[in-house]
């Protein structure tokens, strides 16, 4: 379990703790273990029984967390809480706690707060009956790393061979790096395997299950989950259109199935070749290789009126990445706070660009930083660890690990 803040050992007792939010209890927990599950705080206790059990340590905790992507002196925080006694914790956007000069609730379901000195970053709101005095809160999975120099990165000699039979063209997480799924555009299907470590390939092992996409389109070369795995979208080459699909099962693709929803592109891209989405599922993004006529790469933005509502997205805009014209962009991804985007290439690069306004692709400028494996092949899709000291990319049917050495 990830958490930020501090603990205090001389008064005995926890203070400023942002904890990750657990979807279900670790199986392999020692007594003393604590987990956040369901918004309330666990310890593994061991009893005279033959497994140890969870109990609660605090009440449930209703939290909100608000995102202040543009730096400001004034925040203006909507809550809806109910309550103006609420405990309140805000971290800049390297991370680092910081305190507000004012905060003031105008009411029951908002605080106002200043600072002398612009700032971007996140509050993080809590209020239940038995908060501890220093406040303990959560945090969205994946909601804190960051890749500042890509070119660090290495190759840490780890590979899985994924049993497809065609090159992969796309990699993904589950929430917790249990699981990762492997697509291919040749045979338009996605196949999970598990890993007994989070986010350790050399754990990995297939579950033998596997879904096809062939019945919308013929070369799917991207694919993205929602913010809880009930939701997949893929993005097609020949129809030019995002798919979207539901799991009964959060993360689990054998439930999988067409929601009959889809996003047409129209003329913003002819070579699609990865869809991605903000934390918040209220923008999409697509990178791809060919517009105009003509290799054109470049990343296109959509704002949606309703996260990861496909019917309500709008197109914003369309920016060129094309550093090369005989090389295109096969994958990419988005740092969680909108300031980093990283875009792999079919010579095998991963470069890195600035997001000058945080979530905004028209404002991408090339950082001068890439990464550049050494394995001969194209290289697909991309996928970072939760803490953003690993990623994973694929060459034909291999996918292989790299450690970003942060």
């Amino acid at each position: 379990m990830d958490f930020y803040g501090n603990i205090n050992l001389k008064d005995n007792e926890m203070q400023q703790l942002v904890f990750e939010q657990e979807t279900s209890f670790p199986v392999d927990a020692v007594a003393g273990s604590i987990v956040f599950k369901d918004n309330a705080l666990y310890m593994c206790v061991a009893l005279n029984v033959a497994d140890p059990i969870w109990i609660p340590l605090t009440a449930t905790i209703d939290t909100y967390i608000h995102e202040q992507s543009a730096t400001a002196t004034t925040w203006t925080i909507t809550h809806n809480l109910g309550e103006e006694n609420v405990i309140l914790q805000v971290y800049d956007d390297s991370n680092q706690m910081i305190i507000p000069d004012t905060v003031t609730p105008t009411d029951t379901n908002e605080i106002v707060m200043t600072f002398n000195i612009a700032t971007a970053g996140r509050a993080i709101i809590m209020f239940g009956d038995e908060i501890p005095a220093n406040g303990i809160g959560i945090i969205d999975p994946q909601s804190g790393w960051i890749i500042n120099d890509i070119s660090q990165s290495t190759a840490t000699g780890i590979s899985y061979i994924t049993g497809l039979i065609n090159p992969v063209t796309s990699v993904l997480y589950n929430n917790d790096g249990t699981k990762m799924y492997a697509s291919t555009s040749a045979d338009d299907i996605v196949n999970q395997h598990t890993l007994g470590t989070p986010y350790d390939l050399s754990t990995a092992s297939n579950d033998n299950v596997s879904f096809s996409f062939n019945a919308q389109e013929g070369h799917v070369n991207g694919i993205s989950f929602n913010n809880d795995g009930t939701k997949m979208y893929a993005v097609g080459q020949f129809t030019l259109t995002v798919y979207q699909y539901s799991m009964t099962v959060a993360y689990d693709i054998s439930t999988m199935s067409y929601d009959s929803i889809f996003l047409s592109l129209g003329s913003n891209f002819q070579l699609p070749r990865h869809v991605s989405f903000s934390e918040d599922g209220l923008i999409l993004y697509l990178i791809g290789s060919y517009h105009d006529g003509a290799w054109n790469p470049g990343v296109a933005q959509y704002a949606l009126s309703v996260g990861f509502d496909l019917t309500t997205a709008t197109f914003s805009s369309r920016t060129a990445i094309d550093f090369d014209v005989s090389d295109v962009p096969n994958s990419g991804v988005m740092s969680p706070d909108g300031t980093k985007l990283y875009v792999v290439y079919n010579s095998g690069n991963v470069l890195q660009f600035s997001v000058g306004t945080a979530y905004d692709t028209s404002t991408v400028v090339y950082d001068n930083l890439f990464f550049d494996r050494v394995i001969s092949g194209p290289l697909e899709g991309f996928a970072v660890s939760s803490d953003g000291t690993s990623f994973l990319s694929a060459t034909n049917s291999t996918v292989y690990q790299y450690s970003t050495n942060i």
